[in-house]
């Protein structure tokens, strides 16, 4: 049995990091200068099932590609960090989704996409679903978890094979309230929102009535990002604060919220308590802004061993 299903988007990332959005309006040169641009994979289970592959986890990918140059990009960069990529469907007429990411110098970003990423034919169909440890919904609200049924499909197949169901969530245009997704709810152990997401699934800022909104609606388990102040973690049993580190070089915060995912599945994985896979989550997440790029600050398990006793990430604070 393989540790991670990963299902979501796969793509390319096209980065430009020193990208300034006043600077760039107010110029009068034909050419507006930045820092850096590069080339990487991106795309939610595509993040994180390089993350989990690197955290010494065996990792299966379904995503969807277009049969060209960034899809056989996407394919070799995901084959290079030892994802099981056999099950990523390819199509022939379709183009590969691709983003432009706008990074400015404080390492926030701005997305520019095609019209095209959300025209790709990509649907899941149960035999798809194969049985692992955890099986990661990666972009709950994007394809292929545009609609109540795959979503549905997906989280009830996984958890009748016996595996642990985790979601993180992308707000659309389709998903906009907590009711487009309540018949997949009671399947879902562990679910990931950030704040923003979840005030606007929910139409409440109060953070007792968002977590009991899911709650009742069957989660096991509730985890709401918060970005670099951390996450908070509440069940049916406890709550628990789990402080974001200190003292980081942020560089790129492009799949932060990716590395979260991947570490607290990889920390799940390992037999840790929830509380301590939410401090594990953002540790990873925390190293991952360090670099420009999803992938590129967390190298190995080693190294995210090694800052656990870093004096650049400040050791988080317990239950409040």
């Amino acid at each position: 049995m393989i540790d991670v299903l990963c299902i979501g988007i796969g793509c390319i990332d096209i980065l430009a990091a020193g990208f300034e959005k006043e600077d760039f309006l107010k110029t009068e040169k034909e050419t507006y200068r930045i820092n850096q641009v590069k080339l990487e994979i991106g795309g939610d289970a595509a993040n994180e099932a390089v993350i989990l592959s690197k955290l010494e986890n065996r990792v299966k990918i379904i995503c969807a590609a277009g049969n060209d140059t960034f899809g056989d990009i996407l394919k070799e960069r995901l084959f290079e960090n030892k994802v099981d990529i056999s099950g990523i469907k390819t199509y022939k007429d379709a183009n590969t989704s691709v983003a432009m990411v706008l990074i400015s110098k404080n390492g926030e970003r701005s997305f520019v996409s095609p019209r095209t990423n959300l025209m790709i034919p990509y649907t899941l169909e149960k035999k798809d679903i194969l049985p692992a440890k955890v099986v990661s919904l990666a972009s709950i609200g994007s394809v292929p978890f545009r609609n109540s049924d795959s979503i549905t499909l997906a989280a009830k197949t996984a958890k009748q094979q016996g595996s642990i169901v985790c979601a993180d969530i992308i707000c659309s245009d389709w998903l906009d309230s907590i009711e487009k997704i309540k018949e997949a709810l009671p399947y879902i152990d562990f679910i990931f929102p950030n704040m923003e997401e979840a005030q606007k699934l929910i139409k409440n800022k109060e953070i007792e009535k968002i977590w009991n909104a899911f709650l009742e609606s069957g989660v096991k388990n509730v985890v709401i990002k918060t970005g670099k102040d951390g996450c908070i973690l509440k069940n049916r049993k406890e709550m628990y604060l789990s402080e974001g580190r200190k003292n980081i070089p942020v560089m790129d915060t492009t799949g932060a919220g990716d590395n979260f995912a991947a570490g607290f599945i990889s920390a799940l994985i390992e037999g840790k308590d929830p509380k301590e896979c939410c401090d594990y989550a953002n540790l990873v997440a925390a190293i991952s802004v360090t670099e420009v790029g999803a992938t590129k600050g967390v190298k190995s398990k080693k190294q995210v061993e090694e800052y656990l006793g870093a004096k650049l990430l400040e050791e988080p604070s317990t239950d409040p």
